[in-house]
């Protein structure tokens, strides 16, 4: 069955037939009046030039490296000769140790019997060793000197004593009432019994009470404690400061 084109169809075809007649027209109308333009020689023309199109910018060339001076060649240094090894002289042999002799024979020592003799010698040594030793102390102490300083004593009879004196001082309550304080030097010589013989105020405290109660002090604590056997000296002068501060 042969279907029959629609309107559609005849009407695109028209409009396509009519535009291309309008073309046709238009073309031959342009062609005519450039014809008679060129019959006309009295007709004016214009001419526009066109400029022309600009020159690429070329770029600016880099400046050149200088050239830079190129370090001479070191002059090759002469070879050196290796030395010819020294031949090492051959070992000389070592001479035979010569035989030791062989040790003779120690004779044997029997033990002596023991005896009471030796005790008794032994016993002897000891009790002269004892009086030799009472003898150079006593030497000692003679050639020390009868007074010795606070120099001379051992450590331990020093706290000794001066415990001893802080036991033996009171603060008297009127100098804690006027809340009078200070500091007082004494002197004192004592013997190897530790008695006191003789005392001296080598700085004041500034207070007639304070200073009082420092020579009442040295009263109530003599005897003073024995020397040891170790202090060679017969007679010591100490020097000490006595405190009286309020807590």
């Amino acid at each position: 069955m042969i279907q029959q084109p629609r309107p559609v169809h005849w009407l695109l075809a028209l409009s396509l037939a009519m535009a291309v007649h309008t073309l046709a027209m238009v073309r031959l109308e342009s062609d005519r009046e450039t014809v008679h333009r060129a019959e006309d020689p009295g007709a004016q023309s214009i001419t526009i030039a066109l400029a022309p199109p600009p020159k690429p910018a070329q770029p600016t060339p880099a400046p050149e490296p200088e050239p830079q001076p190129q370090p001479e060649p070191e002059p090759l240094e002469s070879a050196v000769k290796t030395p010819e090894p020294e031949e090492e002289p051959e070992p000389q042999p070592e001479p035979e140790p010569e035989p030791e002799p062989e040790p003779e024979p120690e004779p044997e020592v029997q033990p002596e019997p023991e005896s009471q003799t030796a005790e008794t010698d032994e016993s002897t040594e000891s009790a002269d060793e004892h009086s030799d030793q009472d003898a150079k102390r006593t030497a000692d102490r003679q050639q020390a000197g009868a007074t010795g300083g606070i120099q001379d004593a051992p450590p331990d009879y020093r706290t000794r004593v001066s415990a001893w004196l802080e036991r033996h001082k009171e603060y008297p309550m009127s100098a804690r009432r006027k809340a009078e304080q200070g500091m007082a030097m004494v002197s004192f010589t004592f013997d190897r019994d530790g008695n006191i013989l003789d005392y001296r105020l080598m700085r004041p405290t500034g207070h007639d009470s304070l200073d009082e109660a420092v020579e009442e002090m040295l009263e109530k604590a003599n005897p003073l404690p024995k020397m040891p056997d170790d202090i060679a000296q017969n007679r010591m002068t100490w020097t000490l400061p006595v405190y009286f501060r309020l807590n």
